[in-house]
């Protein structure tokens, strides 16, 4: 007979649960698979007269359920009309109650959100946050480095620009300072800067050969000149130089007497000399000497704001034919002549019915 689920005595645990059957239990053995679509009640299955002697269970059935029966073909009403099903109950077994059986030994416990023993937490995967952070902050320093890079570049470059504009500044400043120069030179005395003789006078330089005699000495660093016989004049020259175009002058000081000066293009051995010489009175003369023709007067004129008790300085510019002269680097006169072509520089003083004498310091040629 069929096997009804609501029959008394057929559910040991108690009052049947609707609606959820259960199929036999098979202890020891892995559960069954679970049912497939196709037919949810695969464990309700007929009775099978030729199976082991081993009784089967019918289905334990849900309590939490009501009873649903599948509707197959040949069966009607509310039971199962199968003659070849005998219900164990019938034979006066009685079902053990259900224990739970062992887990399938393929598939771990269920972590239950508790620690079991000797269960090890596998390692947390790390966020990946820190490795965006470390990259973000790596970008940072490359582009801070760039920037400071860039920014020490352009220092660099507007360093450079800097120091090269100050260059070209400082060369352009120079050229104009030598066109200046030479524009200045060109007009004004001593018309050269090629300096040739540059001596203080304080003492005799052996490659100048100052005269040094009773008349010519040197004496509190400086070159005394000084006459005693009236009407006479005395030279006291470098003998060791012989220029031809040139620029001279020299400063004299400590003044008393008639008149003191330069000589140039002279030859102390013939006593050929040129003159200029400037007065007690602020008046000068330009002369030529020699011991045939005596003195020979080439022009004559005044010095402003002339004083004996000041230092003056005296200059003349000899090229070619042309001479011009100097006070204080002020222009005083110019004339030509052609009596002597080159010869030696010094300093001279003359005596006119009075005692002269005068200091002499700083002398210097420049080559024109």
């Amino acid at each position: 007979m069929a096997y009804d689920p609501n029959a008394p005595g057929n559910n040991p645990g108690g009052t049947p649960p609707p609606n959820t059957p259960y199929g036999p239990t098979n202890y020891g053995a892995p559960p069954p698979p679970p049912p497939g679509p196709s037919d949810p009640y695969q464990s309700q299955q007929p009775y099978n007269p030729y199976a082991p002697s081993t009784p089967s269970y019918p289905p334990v059935p849900n309590p939490n359920s009501s009873p649903a029966y599948p509707s197959q073909p040949g069966i009607s009403g509310a039971g199962y009309n199968d003659p070849t099903y005998v219900s164990p109950s019938a034979q006066g077994y009685q079902a053990p109650p259900v224990q739970p059986g062992p887990s399938y030994p393929g598939y771990p416990p269920v972590n239950q959100g508790y620690p079991q023993q000797g269960f090890v937490p596998p390692p947390q995967k790390k966020s990946s946050g820190g490795k965006i952070a470390l990259i973000i902050l790596a970008v940072v320093v490359v582009l801070a480095g760039i920037g400071i890079f860039s920014a020490s570049a352009y220092n660099t470059s507007q360093s450079n620009a800097h120091a090269t504009a100050t260059a070209d500044a400082q060369a352009a400043k120079a050229t104009a300072n030598v066109q200046a120069t030479a524009t200045y030179m060109a007009s004004h005395f001593p018309f050269s800067s090629k300096l040739i003789l540059n001596d203080s006078l304080s003492g005799n330089n052996p490659a100048h050969g100052w005269m040094s005699d009773k008349y010519c000495s040197f004496s509190n660093n400086m070159y005394h000149a000084s006459e005693t016989k009236s009407s006479t004049f005395v030279t006291c020259s470098a003998k060791s130089t012989d220029y031809t175009d040139f620029s001279f002058e020299a400063t004299m000081q400590n003044f008393i007497g008639n008149a003191g000066g330069l000589v140039f293009r002279g030859d102390e051995d013939q006593q050929n000399y040129y003159l200029f010489l400037v007065f007690y009175d602020g008046s000068f003369g330009f002369y030529s000497y020699s011991t045939s023709s005596h003195t020979k007067k080439i022009i004559t004129g005044d010095v402003d704001n002339f004083s004996i008790s000041k230092p003056i300085r005296l200059g003349v510019t000899a090229q070619g034919n042309s001479f011009k002269f100097f006070a204080d680097g002020q222009k005083i006169g110019q004339a030509t002549d052609s009596t002597y072509s080159h010869g030696q520089v010094g300093v001279a003083v003359d005596n006119d019915a009075l005692i002269t004498e005068a200091n002499f310091s700083n002398a210097k040629v420049w080559q024109i």
